[in-house]
């Protein structure tokens, strides 16, 4: 098994004797420290002479009950709070001597957005991190969806209530407007070079609202 957040592996033997035809094997992997990421799993067959005859491997994704699935790095998971956790708060959450405390900190973080403390089921979190994937997915620059100056101004206020697209204007180069009846802003986006690079143009950070669910 291999994350490639850890980068660590284990390997564990099951000597046992077949009988020819179809054998049932059950076997528990013990003592394996899963954290959130992406593994492999590998089983390899041997004879007594220890010669491969048969090997399979599949892969698979560790997860942590009432984390959103996307959330596969929990560095990155962490990074990706910058438009909702003061630079206090994620420094705190990086800060972390070990996986378990930094994941135990970054849970505390999020439980503390819970509109309802009695439920499980956290929609503050759900709905930032759904903010998070539709950004990579959507908002294609130089960089990571999320990291981009649309990706920003959507994770913070969410879906805008109409977008006015401009592509092909003679006069102009590629420009979008996103308007926000509800905070009464309209934020403007211009692609500069051409390749889909749209760049916010004159924000106003001092006038706005902070993270809106």
């Amino acid at each position: 098994m291999n994350d490639p957040q850890l980068s660590t592996s284990t390997k564990q033997l099951d000597p046992r004797k077949l009988k020819a035809g179809t054998n049932a094997i059950n076997f528990t992997i013990n003592k394996a420290n899963f954290s959130i990421g992406s593994y492999t799993l590998k089983i390899m067959i041997k004879d007594k002479d220890w010669k491969e005859i048969k090997t399979v491997e599949k892969n698979f994704q560790a997860k942590i009950y009432g984390v959103p699935n996307s959330i596969l790095d929990l560095d990155k998971a962490v990074e990706q709070m910058v438009y909702i956790a003061s630079p206090g708060e994620k420094d705190f959450i990086e800060d972390a001597k070990s996986f378990e405390e930094k994941m135990n900190r970054f849970l505390a973080f999020w439980e503390k957005k819970k509109p309802n403390s009695k439920v499980e089921e956290n929609p503050i979190m759900h709905e930032y991190y759904r903010r998070v994937e539709y950004a990579n997915k959507t908002f294609k620059g130089f960089g990571e969806g999320w990291h981009s100056d649309m990706g920003m101004i959507y994770i913070t206020f969410g879906p805008p209530s109409n977008v006015e697209r401009h592509p092909l204007d003679s006069d102009a180069k590629p420009y979008e407007i996103w308007d926000y009846y509800e905070i009464n802003r309209s934020f403007t986006f211009v692609d500069e070079t051409g390749f889909g690079n749209y760049r916010l143009i004159n924000p106003d950070f001092s006038r706005w609202p902070g993270y809106r669910q």
